[in-house]
């Protein structure tokens, strides 16, 4: 799948586009979140991360994460970090490569773990909810630091992944055009406005569709075509 991708870039945009078109109706959101969890869980465990699969897939998730949770295509608010911390750590079992360790990692690890048994939460919270809200993003950043301790990247694998990372914002994009009203007919004022972000988070979106413009400003700048046109 992944060198599908890479040899075929532009039917792969055109295939988010089309992705973002379907995310308007209702039935395709849980059926194509559990299948990108599904089909790259499988691309690991087969390809048993010989080519950074783990990171490749991985590095999919955190640019779809914003789409999915907008389209609530995701079982829980917080599956793209877990599908994250799974996917790395398959890669650190399965690689060619023995992993290196860093112990300062691991402390790091112990310390948020440790800071669960001291943290009060207020009463008719679930603690559950807490955890996964607070603690999630810190600890996919501490398996994230262990998988690439030491780690090799070549260049050709770098631009991959943001390449990976870039195509659900095509697909964001879509379904932003087909969701936003007739600007004409909206009031706007000083806060953030729900209706132009297709319905979700405007600080959240905001910050996804930025990164796609930095993604393709490095390939701007560096002139990496990605549809067969600079």
């Amino acid at each position: 799948m992944l060198t599908f991708i890479s040899n075929n870039k532009l039917i792969v945009i055109i295939i988010h586009v089309i992705i973002g078109y379907l995310a308007t109706f209702p039935v395709f959101p849980k059926l194509f979140g559990i299948s990108v969890l599904i089909s790259g869980l499988i691309t690991v465990v087969v390809s048993s991360n010989k080519s950074e699969e783990a990171l490749l897939v991985s590095g999919y998730i955190v640019g779809i994460e914003v789409f999915l949770r907008m389209i609530k295509g995701f079982i829980s608010y917080e599956t793209g970090k877990y599908g994250v911390v799974v996917f790395l750590i398959i890669g650190m079992l399965l690689g060619p490569l023995r992993q290196k360790i860093n112990t300062s990692y691991f402390f790091y690890l112990l310390l948020l773990l440790l800071g669960i048994v001291f943290t009060q939460v207020p009463e008719g919270e679930s603690i559950r909810k807490a955890i996964a809200f607070n603690l999630t993003g810190p600890i996919m950043l501490g398996i994230a630091a262990l998988y690439m301790y030491k780690r090799k990247i070549s260049y050709e694998q770098l631009m991959e992944l943001i390449f990976i990372i870039l195509l659900p914002v095509f697909s964001m994009v879509t379904y932003m055009y087909f969701r936003t009203p007739d600007l004409r007919e909206m009031i706007f004022g000083s806060g953030s406005n729900f209706e132009t972000s297709g319905g979700f988070g405007p600080n959240q979106v905001a910050t996804i569709l930025g990164f796609g413009m930095f993604v393709l400003g490095v390939f701007l700048f560096l002139k990496t075509k990605i549809t067969g046109f600079l």
